[in-house]
């Protein structure tokens, strides 16, 4: 589905590769708006210190991926 909507013209997709339960979920996208919008971060980089930051406390051991474009 991920890769549909990068031919579709979307310049990335970011997603789960597991299960992760909604206030994990909502935390971590929190997070990771602050990473991009206040701390000005490119979205690898902000990805990255999500998953630092919340990657070994996750209930499920999910991990937050982003799906870039090939250049």
């Amino acid at each position: 589905m991920a890769q549909s909507l990068i031919v579709r013209g979307a310049s990335a997709v970011i997603g789960w590769y597991r299960t992760i339960n909604f206030m994990e979920n909502d935390i971590a996208m929190l997070a990771l708006l602050e990473e991009i919008l206040i701390n000005k971060k490119d979205l690898p980089d902000s990805v990255a210190s999500v998953m630092e930051e919340f990657g070994s406390d996750l209930h499920y051991s999910s991990k937050l991926l982003q799906i870039l474009p090939e250049r």
